[in-house]
């Protein structure tokens, strides 16, 4: 694959953390992955093993420690904040300040890269903001405030502000964090059709470790010891999967191509 691939993004010997006044918090090292058009990727591992770290600093949000992440080619460093926020759009899980948005308004502030000073929408900003809509079966919820929403209702329109913002590339954080099952496979089928069909590259963390398994065309697995990415059948022919979780409450079944609780004997 060319480093100049359109909405590709790639890091080499990433190390992600923190810096301290006095020293460095290392969470994971030695990171050269990457990522292509239309791909649908998640990004797992147990609690504190780094995924969001990973994710933010993937976006610019905080520095790498040390290494690269090569976006379309170029250097992220390259880039300034209005250039980058056009082609990688963040959806965190928040809780929003108290407000009287509408949806379609919440939606419209994906749009703020492009629309002048004074934040008036043009034309085509109001067209993207209907089809983000639309795309994620929000459109009847324009009018009502964001806060009369459900949790499952408020993630698509999170999702819908990213697609307004028509990016290349979108990464969310935990986006079904607090969802019910119902939802969380929504929203799992809703980012995997989003990629096909749009052809932007979708990377997500999320603790949903079987519905990724079974729909995302790249896994990045995070451990204590390295960091293993690939498609589904090559990590489970590495036996990637076995060291994800060091538990003996759940196994994974390469069978199954899941993870299962383990039955006492």
């Amino acid at each position: 694959m060319s480093t100049a691939a359109k909405n590709s993004i790639e890091t080499r010997n990433l190390h992600v953390g923190y810096r301290q006044k006095n020293s460095v918090d290392l969470i994971q090292q030695n990171i050269s992955i990457q990522f292509v058009a239309g791909e649908f990727v998640s990004i797992l591992g147990k609690n504190g093993i780094g995924k969001s770290t990973l994710l933010r600093t993937l976006t610019g949000v905080q520095d790498a420690i040390s290494g690269d992440v090569i976006i379309n080619g170029r250097n992220s460093n390259s880039y300034d904040f209005k250039e980058l926020s056009t082609i990688i759009s963040l959806v965190l899980t928040e809780r929003l300040p108290d407000s009287q948005l509408t949806v379609f308004e919440l939606v419209a502030l994906g749009r703020q890269p492009y629309t002048n000073w004074v934040g008036k929408l043009e034309k085509n900003d109001v067209a993207k903001i209907k089809w983000a809509l639309e795309q994620t079966e929000t459109a009847a919820l324009a009018h009502r405030y964001f806060h009369e929403l459900s949790d499952g209702q408020l993630q698509r329109v999170f999702i819908a502000r990213a697609l307004a913002q028509d990016t290349q590339i979108i990464m969310l954080d935990e986006p079904t964090a607090h969802l019910d099952m119902h939802h969380t496979i929504k929203i799992f089928q809703l980012l995997k059709k989003l990629s096909q069909e749009t052809n932007k590259t979708i990377i997500m963390t999320t603790h949903e470790v079987n519905l990724a398994i079974s729909s995302a065309d790249q896994l990045i697995l995070l451990t204590e010891k390295e960091v293993a990415a690939g498609k589904k059948e090559a990590l489970i022919a590495s036996n990637a999967f076995d060291h994800l979780f060091s538990s003996e409450i759940i196994n994974f079944n390469a069978t199954l191509e899941q993870f299962i609780v383990t039955q006492k004997q």
